[in-house]
């Protein structure tokens, strides 16, 4: 973490990215938050305070989302439907390139028919 911890006083105040990064941590590390809070210097409580703070702002976000649909259904359809356009665009590369191998193959086949009646 890139962030100064405040030094020990009668109350200290964190930067909000020192938060952020602290929650990130207790979330991605799947420790007890007694353990993180230790690791950070800081209190238990502040953080999970600060882990609190941060969902209710996911959730706010999550619900400007079009009522009937949630953001994750919103991404799994997407990502759907870019699956099934890079299926497409294989089977149209496919295409492609037998389309030029039957053109090359024909442009050989002429040349050496062009060639053959030359030398009659």
């Amino acid at each position: 973490m890139d962030v100064d911890i405040p030094q020990r006083g009668k109350r200290r105040r964190f930067p909000e990215k020192f938060k952020e990064q602290a929650v990130a941590l207790l979330l991605e590390s799947g420790k007890p938050a007694a353990e993180v809070a230790v690791l950070l210097g800081v209190d238990r409580t502040n953080l999970q305070k600060w882990k609190k703070r941060f969902q209710q702002r996911i959730e706010a976000r999550s619900s400007e989302f079009p009522s009937g649909s949630s953001g994750s259904q919103d991404l799994r359809g997407m990502q759907k439907e870019i699956d099934s356009l890079k299926e497409m665009i294989g089977h149209l590369q496919t295409i492609m390139k037998k389309s030029f191998m039957n053109i090359y193959r024909e442009e050989i086949g002429q040349s050496k028919s062009d060639e053959k009646l030359k030398m009659l």
